[in-house]
């Protein structure tokens, strides 16, 4: 079931300082084209040198956010970076499910644990090639990709 998001009043209760930035980051282009994700959306979005991939949605009938930056959210996880990705989502028209599930939280989505096996019975070098295949065909996958690689070599 969809909910509609009153964004006037979204716009409302995030602090004035959080829009602003949010919408720097909009004009600027750094905000990529956001995509209907577990009920809510996800975008990434470019802060200066870093890329971040957050996700907003509906969860326990409050309007959230899930962030990867390191700024501390608050209770509903409305960074700059999220609320960047609703107000690009609302303009979208993206709709909303009534009970979000933020990603990388359900681990019960179906057919996961098939994927793990499979990517588990591969050798590296195949599932390396498999991986930056994805990447080449998936803007979002490859940000994921290349963020992932840069905090674990400390770039």
């Amino acid at each position: 079931m969809a909910v509609l998001i009153d964004v006037a009043a979204f716009r409302g209760s995030v602090p004035a300082e959080i829009t602003e930035a949010a919408e720097r980051l909009l004009d600027l282009g750094d905000v990529a084209d956001p995509e209907p994700v577990g009920g809510g959306a996800r975008a990434v979005v470019t802060d200066g040198a870093s890329r971040f991939e957050p996700w907003v949605g509906v969860v326990d009938r409050a309007f959230t956010g899930d962030c990867d930056c390191p700024a501390d959210p608050g209770d509903d996880g409305l960074c700059v970076h999220a609320v960047a990705v609703a107000l690009a989502a609302f303009e979208d028209g993206i709709r909303f499910a009534a009970a979000g599930i933020p990603h990388g939280e359900d681990t019960t989505e179906p057919g996961r644990a098939d994927l793990r096996r499979a990517a588990e019975a591969l050798d590296p070098r195949e599932l390396t090639g498999l991986v930056i295949e994805q990447a080449l065909r998936d803007p979002l996958f490859a940000a994921r990709l290349l963020d992932a690689g840069a905090e674990r070599s400390g770039d």
